[in-house]
């Protein structure tokens, strides 16, 4: 029994230790993309205001989705959210694919609850190349526009290229 117990108490802090790494590495990229989405708005001499929120409840209950919110020209009512999921895969999730039946969500229902959560007229998600679901990046390719829901982009974090973001990010503005 001793051994046992023992068994379950170093696997359990194994998983307290995993999780806490993703939700550390989740604030740093999310960190990331707000310098680099802040040195390129300077580099385009655009007024924006770009705000790292993923810790912060938004219009919704309880919800946290969002991640960084920009405000076009500092305007309230001009918002583009981006939400970065660099710690799973999803599904991207086109209406008539998705099962309602399904407990997982997907990047078209994580852009629809960011732009309500944030009140924002624009969203963006942004997915790392390296752990993308291999059927999100076929229909996907680099970015995708997906209309009255918003940007889909795949980025390089390894490599440093950011690239279809930064084009999004203009796209949306």
């Amino acid at each position: 029994l001793g051994t046992e117990l023992e068994s379950l108490k170093f696997i359990f802090d194994l998983q307290q230790e995993i999780f806490f790494k993703t939700a550390v590495k989740g604030r740093q990229v999310e960190n990331d993309l707000v310098e680099v989405l802040s040195a390129y708005a300077r580099s385009k001499n655009y007024k924006d205001e770009i705000l790292h929120q993923g810790e912060l409840v938004g219009a919704l209950p309880s919800n946290k989705t969002g991640d960084i919110v920009i405000k076009v020209n500092r305007s309230e009512s001009a918002k583009i959210v981006i939400e970065s999921k660099f710690d799973k895969a999803k599904r991207l999730g086109l209406p008539q694919d998705v099962d309602p039946f399904a407990k997982s969500d997907t990047a078209v229902g994580q852009l629809l609850e960011a732009a309500v959560n944030r009140d924002a007229l624009q969203a963006i998600i942004v997915f790392d190349r390296e752990i993308v679901d291999p059927k999100l990046e076929a229909e996907v390719g680099n970015i995708k526009f997906l209309p009255s829901v918003g940007f889909v982009c795949l980025v390089e974090s390894q490599k440093g290229d950011f690239t279809n973001l930064l084009l999004a990010y203009d796209l949306a503005r």
